[in-house]
């Protein structure tokens, strides 16, 4: 009888070339950390040699459980279960139940993505149990080649009941190796040697040295579980995709996918119990957490945006929400019917959404200068509609080039009728386990499944745009009274403003000339030049009241030459005065200047 068989390229086909991009990879690994019930889940990079460590504080993995598991395709361990994750495995002391977020299991063929291979240490709690350390190795280079059969891949696995080696390690490597040394004959020779070099990466790589030198959180020390992945060498196009654009001043690709990874920052979010990190280690000794809170949004960021509506899509596609323009809620429910709904359930299901902008131009903003900025910024990096399922971030959903509603395009089209943007945005899209189930994820995690319910779910919140800019924004809407109203004076108040500013700044210059007049005449000495000049006069007048014989005219002639002496030196004196006006800010260097005046 005969039967499939499978060539290692198939592992290499579902997994690697699955993936978009290393963010995505990333972003998979995240999710089999959360489903490991981990509290922190961080990676690590070393630009100096290359080197990336993604590790985790789970319950880990036994031996048992990584080889008939985690090195098992196609496995039903993360099919939902009674404990919503492996269903021998019962949720950790102290936690609470996790959907589960790495159903399709591409998350560990995920790792191919970040580089050619990955040695992997893993220990595991279970109960009162502690087990032992597993360590394996893969090169995924194997999974690549034609010719090779999955069965003519092996993976050693290792167990040690203290952390292992660097000797213990290099066995294990040594022992890979070797027995892909012994396939020789079904490799060809250029993509053997390209395996065998990536071997010398780790002939000098020491793992109890770099967990020493690893921060918290998430060390193995005092018998902790967890997970690490050591890809060494890994995928150069890592480092393209932590540099920001230089072009635009856009945020880098990576920070763009893998920030706001879980739903904590926007009004009305579940606390996530699961911490990521990005540490780019541009030096040996200092990093850079790429990803960390202070570079998204904040809670306080959000509560300042002028403009928010709050609310909830019901089973048949009504929005039902509340609405603050300005700041200032507007009195009652807001309601948005879904004509296309026809009195039918939608496929998509009830979901609930947040969504926050500021105005685009200062003059119509009640935000301060500093404010305005600071928001407008993160948003043109950070902005868009992100989709969280139980909390956990959907991509390429949030990434401010993934308009999935095509709010720019119908901007671009009139944007006195279209008022959002899609880059000055901030907005929750919150899915539920049980509830939106039909909205079903890519293989590649590249977005939805092009169903019926993801196209009920978009023409639903293209509809929700188009409604509320028209209802709120548009200056003839249902409700915008009150925002045309605000705009208006704003810019009245702009105006007004500028007006004032300009006055001030015509004094500021004006200032600045004579202050600097005055310095430059006394770097000339030209004021020695006019008190010399005064001198030889009375020196003058003095030999002329000397050559008088009339006393009388004498004195006369003296006593004017002593009042014209005063006057010019007041006059020169004059000339040296000046008054700063008042409220006017010189800065820094004509206030000091000023000072030595």
């Amino acid at each position: 009888m005969a039967g499939f068989k499978a060539r290692a390229r198939a592992l290499d086909m579902l997994g690697r070339q699955q993936i978009s991009g290393i963010p995505t990879a990333i972003s998979e690994l995240f999710k089999n950390a959360y489903d490991a019930y981990a509290d922190n889940v961080i990676v690590d990079y070393f630009r100096s040699d290359g080197l990336l460590i993604l590790r985790d504080d789970g319950f880990g993995m036994t031996k048992d459980e990584f080889e008939n598991r985690w090195l098992t395709i196609g496995t039903e361990s993360k099919v939902k279960s009674e404990f919503g994750g492996l269903k021998d495995i019962k949720i950790p002391e102290g936690k609470t139940l996790r959907p589960v977020m790495g159903e399709k299991g591409i998350g560990r063929l995920a790792i191919a993505m970040l580089g050619s291979q990955v040695l992997i240490l893993t220990k595991a709690q279970r109960g009162d149990k502690s087990h032992n350390y597993v360590v394996s190795f893969i090169n995924w280079r194997l999974f690549e080649l034609p010719g090779l059969n999955l069965e003519d891949i092996h993976i050693p696995i290792e167990e040690f009941e203290t952390f292992p080696t660097h000797d213990q390690i290099q066995k294990i490597i040594l022992e890979t190796r070797t027995h892909i040394e012994k396939l020789a004959s079904k490799i060809e020779k250029d993509a053997l040697d390209a395996i065998l070099e990536d071997f010398n990466t780790f002939e000098n790589f020491n793992i109890e040295k770099r967990e020493r030198n690893l921060q918290e959180p998430c060390k193995f020390t005092n018998d902790l579980t967890g997970t690490r992945f050591y890809v060494f060498p890994s995928n150069p196009l890592i480092l393209d995709d932590l540099e920001d654009s230089t072009i635009d001043d856009d945020a880098s690709n990576l920070k763009k996918m893998l920030i706001g990874f879980t739903d904590d920052v926007i009004p009305g979010h579940k606390k996530i119990p699961i911490k990521t990190h990005f540490r780019d280690y541009k030096y040996p000794e200092y990093y850079e957490d790429v990803i960390s809170d202070t570079n998204f949004f904040t809670e306080e960021e959000f509560e300042k945006g002028e403009h928010l509506f709050a609310g909830k899509f019901n089973e048949f596609g009504q929005f039902i929400g509340k609405v603050k323009i300005f700041g200032v809620e507007q009195a009652q429910d807001y309601v948005i019917p879904w004509v296309q709904s026809k009195g039918k359930l939608t496929s998509c299901g009830p979901f609930e959404m947040v969504v926050m902008t500021t105005q685009g131009n200062f003059s119509e903003s009640l935000l301060d200068k500093e404010t305005h900025n600071k928001i407008n910024d993160k948003f043109y990096k950070y902005g868009g509609m992100y989709v969280y399922k139980d909390g956990i971030r959907i991509l390429p959903y949030g990434n401010n080039k993934h308009d999935f509603l095509d709010i720019e395009y119908r901007r671009s089209k009139h944007a006195g009728n279209y008022y959002w943007s899609y880059r000055r945005l901030l907005g929750a899209i919150r899915l539920e386990s049980g509830i939106n189930d039909n909205l079903k994820e890519k293989a590649g995690r590249e977005g939805f499944q092009e169903s019926k319910a993801f196209r009920e779910m978009r023409d639903i919140l293209m509809n929700f745009f188009i409604q509320t800019a028209k209802d709120f924004f548009n200056d003839k809407g249902e409700y915008s009274d009150y925002y045309v109203k605000v705009k208006s004076d704003n810019m009245k108040r702009d105006e007004l403003i500028k007006k004032e500013e300009k006055k001030k700044k015509a004094k500021k210059d004006e200032f600045s000339k004579q202050l600097y007049e005055i310095l430059d005449s006394i770097e000339n000495k030209e004021h020695e030049q006019d008190c010399t000049r005064i001198v030889d006069n009375l020196n003058h007048v003095l030999l002329e009241v000397d050559a008088t014989e009339d006393k009388e005219i004498a004195a006369l002639k003296l006593i004017d030459a002593e009042r014209k002496a005063f006057d010019d030196l007041y006059r020169i004196k004059s000339n040296f005065a000046l008054s700063k006006p008042r409220g006017v800010s010189m800065g820094k260097k004509v206030e000091q200047d000023y000072v030595f005046l």
